[in-house]
Parts: structure tokens; sequence; C-alpha cells
């Protein structure tokens, strides 16, 4: 009986991308993660175990746990995230595995389910929704370890379509992620989709939008971290990771946008090269 690992992406204070009244992590979690153990609990060959739900296995393994102490006897890791962009037609999942591996029968299984229900992201249409990447933590320290991981990408959170259809079909997806994990099929159907247009009801009265943190301030200035907090290539969640502050540090900064759900402080580093920091 092999056994796999389910990891929600996020959490332990970070909420992750957010877009069309959800994040990532409570997306992960909440909406898809109680369907997902739902179908778990269904395995009668396999078993599937998830990754403590109060913890952010990113945060974890640069503390030195996370994935360098997941147990070495899973047949893989399967680490579930929502994209993200700055346009809101920005569409697709896509399956992220170490640069230099070959995409295996679950890795190719997992991206036919986020085809069938979002379609690829552009840049992997031609991969059969496979990307090849060596800039994500966890994906190096599991591959260091010749443990099988996986990074998907559900679809854009960003996206409204993506997030209804994934809605929709939300007890499909988890079965169908399930079987594709595990390689086993299981009994009986998923729950039909759910209706596209609410019920009507009464108009309820407008309140302000909640503001973003970090929306007061200055366009320029100088900005102290509250909490550990990764340093970016570009003003999104999927852009790649470059370096980190810890609690208590701070930078200059010489403008500031919004953009998936954050509020996104900028500045030209050491190298010439622009740098983004969410205010989070």
């Amino acid at each position: 009986m092999a056994k796999y690992l389910i990891v929600y992406g996020h959490g332990q204070g970070d909420p992750g991308a957010g877009g069309n009244g959800y994040t990532e992590r409570d997306f992960t979690r909440n909406t898809l993660g109680t369907h997902l153990e739902k179908y778990a609990k269904q395995l009668t060959k396999n078993t599937v175990d998830f990754y403590d739900k109060s913890k952010n296995m990113y945060t974890q393994t640069q503390a030195g746990r996370g994935a360098y102490t997941v147990a070495s006897s899973y047949s893989s890791i399967t680490e579930l995230h929502l994209d993200a962009s700055s346009s809101s037609s920005s569409t697709g999942g896509h399956v992220i595995v170490k640069k230099g591996f070959s995409a295996d029968k679950n890795d190719l299984a997992i991206a036919q389910v986020v085809n069938k229900y979002v379609g690829w992201w552009g840049s992997v249409k031609g991969t059969k929704g496979i990307s090849y990447r060596s800039d994500l933590l966890n994906l190096n320290v599991f591959a260091s370890r010749g443990l099988s991981y996986r990074l998907v990408e559900l679809g854009f959170i960003t996206n409204k379509t993506d997030v209804s259809k994934l809605v929709k079909n939300i007890d499909a997806v988890a079965k169908e992620l399930i079987e594709a994990i595990t390689g086993e099929k299981l009994k009986g159907s998923a729950a039909a989709p759910k209706p596209s247009t609410p019920k009507p009801s009464k108009p309820k009265p407008t309140t302000p939008a909640k503001k973003l943190k970090g929306e007061d301030l200055p366009n320029k200035g100088y900005y102290k971290v509250g909490v550990a907090t990764n340093i970016r290539s570009g003003a999104s969640t999927s852009s790649a990771i470059v370096g980190l502050y810890n609690k208590g540090q701070g930078f200059n900064y010489d403008s500031k946008k919004i953009a998936n759900g954050y509020v996104w402080l900028s500045y030209i580093s050491y190298s010439g090269v622009r740098r983004y920091v969410a205010v989070v």
C-alpha cells in the first residue's frame, strides 16, 4: 500500500494570493480540502496524508523543517496552489516539476485534471501542462532528497472564470485529483456540479471595500516588515523568490502598486534589478 502526501499552499499567517472572494490558503484548505479529505478516506489500496494545515511548508522549510523532515516513505508529495496575475484575463493551470527531471504518469494525470476544468496556462500547452523549474525551495529540497514532488497551480485565483469553474465542479475536481495522485480509481460518482446561476436574492446594501494592508503607505519611502517576507522578481506570488526580509528588517522603496490582492513596494537592488515586496 503506497502512501502519498498532499500539502496545502501558504498558511501560518500567509494567505497567499487573493481574488474573486478567495485566498489561496483558504481555497485549498477549505473550499477544496474538505472534498479531497473525503475522497482520501475512500481509498482502499493507497493512503493519502495531509500536511499540517496550520503550517506553511515553505516557511517551515526555511527554518530547516518542512520539506527536510517529511518522511521518505511517501511515494510522492503534491503541493496545491492557485496562480495570480495583474491581468484578470490570465487563465489556466499547470503542474511544476523539477527542471532536468521527466514528468511521471501521475504528474501528467494531474495536469489532465487541471486541463479538463480550467485549461492549461499558455506557456505549457506544448508540454502537456507541465512546467519545469529549478527556483522553488520545496521543489529543490525534495529533489535533493530523491523524493517525487510537484507543485500544482490549479488555475488563476485572479480569473473569475477559472474560480467559477473550480467551485462549480469542486467535488469532481477533488475526486479526480485523488485518483490522479494515487493512480487508484474510486467507486461512485462525484456530486453534480453546482448551479452556475445563484438564486435571486434581495439586494444588500453596499459596504465600502476593505482596504488592503499598505494602501495608506506613501508612494515612496522606508518600510520595515512585521513578519518574514519574500523578495520577488515581480509583483505576483507566482514570481520567483530572490530573497527574504526577516521580521524587523527594512528597505527604501521608490514605487508602490496594487496587484493580485496585495500592495507591492518596489525598489532597484544593488545589482540594478527591480525587486518587489508584498505588504503582509
